[in-house]
C-alpha cells in the first residue's frame, strides 16, 4: 500500500489507465516501479512527483496472492475513519537541496 500526495494522483490515474487497464491487466497482476521526479510549481517551489512504470507481470499464483492481500487491505481501510488529529498541522522547513 502506498499513500500518494495530491500532486501524484494524476500520474497514478494515467498509469493505471494507459499502462495497466488498457493492457487487460489489473494493478495486482503487475510489478510496479515507483520513482520520484523533481518538479517545480508556478512559483518555483520544488517538490517530488511520483512516476510509475510496469517492470514485470506476476505469474497467476502470485497475482492471486496479491489480489487476496489487496482485498484484505481494502476491507480494513474502508472501515477507518480519518480524524482531524491524523493531519499534520505544523509547518516544516525543507531544504530545497534535499528534494529529489
Amino acid at each position: 500500500m502506498l499513500t500518494l500526495p495530491p500532486t501524484s494522483i494524476k500520474n497514478w490515474a494515467n498509469f493505471l489507465a494507459k499502462r495497466v487497464v488498457s493492457k487487460g491487466k489489473r494493478v495486482c497482476e503487475v510489478v510496479t516501479q515507483v520513482t520520484l521526479k523533481k518538479v517545480a510549481n508556478s512559483t518555483g517551489i520544488q517538490y517530488s512527483q511520483a512516476q510509475f512504470a510496469v517492470v514485470g507481470i506476476l505469474d497467476p499464483e502470485k497475482a492471486k496472492e496479491a489480489k487476496n492481500y489487496s482485498d484484505g487491505i481494502k476491507v480494513m481501510t474502508r472501515k477507518l475513519e480519518i480524524m482531524p488529529d491524523d493531519y499534520i498541522t505544523t509547518t516544516v522547513e525543507i531544504d530545497s537541496e534535499e528534494v529529489i
